[in-house]
């Protein structure tokens, strides 16, 4: 029997002495369930027990052998990571969620920069002991707007934070092009469990649905940060304008049973200059290698904001932001800018976004697998 106290609506406990292959199963007593059923995650060692609301909760753990613990969310990670350091937070974020399975990370390349950003990507998985993680590098040259350069005109420079690893043990890749087809091949041999987090532009998520109109329809959702729905200009939206007409604004009937979008508008509420971020890292040992790349970022001028993780944490604790359900137009001629609409449109599915953030609620979840 376990008694939790307290604000926070999760608690991690390490459990010792229990022989491999067990699994937990916790019944809740709080002010919304009479002893119901609630999601309790074993791994490594470590209980994670959740409530729901700032009371108190009288928890009942089962320890048992034999049966088959709640599945994991299949996650693949869509990251133009090497850049803003956001992109290894939420990473580092996945690699260690026990609610997370992550079953694969694809690279939205900068021109030639694809196979050091994976190498990035690399380096952070085996950080964490999981180089299992494949790791798949994505188109360099080109999009599907046909563009060679950065949404800004400028040419597209190396991954800012690439020395942060050099040392580090990681795969090397090549400008393979095989995030594409590492993606069709997973979401068809798991259809309905792959949930889609896109974090960077969206070449590959266009070219994907582009050449298999049917695959959208077998994922379980598609979890995306970009945009900015209230009609200014962001990088993810900007970069590849067809792509993202492809994904926000599909026509096809054959969509995602579920789009989550996370837009800047609302992400880039939760910032915080270099000295606040380090005072954070160092609440979190996991984040040591996240803090390193940070200086990169921090070194260019840069506050920290946290758009990839809050849309990482979001695909768990979705209760960290408020939704609106809107269909969405591109403009595809103004470097993908936004219209949301509230009113169903034909040939347009509904998307769930985002609207406003808890940031400490969100800062909350995003640390406790971390520390």
């Amino acid at each position: 029997m376990c008694d939790f106290r307290g604000p926070e609506t999760a608690l991690q406990v390490r459990v010792r002495g229990l022989p491999d292959g067990v699994f937990a199963q916790a019944r809740v007593l709080d002010a919304h369930g009479d002893f119901e059923p609630r999601e309790a995650v074993f791994r490594d060692g470590v209980l994670t027990l959740r409530k729901r609301g700032a009371g108190s909760a009288a928890f009942l753990v089962e320890f048992a052998r034999g049966r088959s613990a709640s599945p994991r969310e299949k996650v693949v990670f869509d990251t133009d990571i090497g850049g803003d350091v956001d992109d290894a937070l939420a990473l580092t974020y996945l690699l260690n969620e026990p609610r997370c399975d992550l079953v694969g990370v694809t690279i939205e390349s900068w021109g030639a920069s694809g196979p050091r950003q994976a190498e990035i990507a690399s380096a952070f998985c085996r950080s964490f002991g999981r180089g299992d993680v494949p790791v798949r590098v994505g188109s360099g040259w080109g999009n599907l707007t046909g563009l060679r350069l950065g949404c800004d005109g400028r040419p597209v420079r190396p991954p800012r934070y690439w020395p942060a690893i050099t040392n580090l043990p990681h795969a090397v890749f090549a400008e393979s092009n095989d995030a594409v087809d590492f993606l069709r091949r997973t979401i068809r041999e798991n259809p309905g469990e792959i949930t889609l987090l896109a974090t960077g532009h969206f070449t590959n998520l266009g070219a994907l649905f582009a050449c298999d109109p049917k695959l959208p329809a077998l994922l379980k959702r598609l979890v995306v940060m970009g945009g900015d729905m209230n009609g200014g200009g962001e990088w993810n939206q900007a970069y590849d304008p067809c792509a993202t007409a492809a994904v926000f604004a599909n026509g096809n009937s054959l969509r995602p049973p579920e789009t989550v979008v996370y837009p800047s508008n609302v992400t880039k509420i939760r910032r915080m200059k270099p000295a606040d971020a380090r005072a954070l890292f160092a609440r979190a040992p996991k984040l040591d290698l996240s803090a390193k790349a940070a200086e990169y970022w921090f070194a260019d001028g840069m506050d920290l904001f946290f758009h990839d993780p809050i849309a990482a944490v979001g695909v768990f604790e979705p209760g960290i932001c408020g939704y609106t359900n809107v269909t969405v137009s591109v403009g595809i001629a103004d470097r993908g800018r936004m219209t949301p609409d509230p009113r169903p449109q034909p040939g347009k599915g509904l998307l769930k976004v985002a609207t406003s953030l808890d940031g400490d609620a969100f800062e909350r979840m995003f640390l406790l697998p971390l520390k």
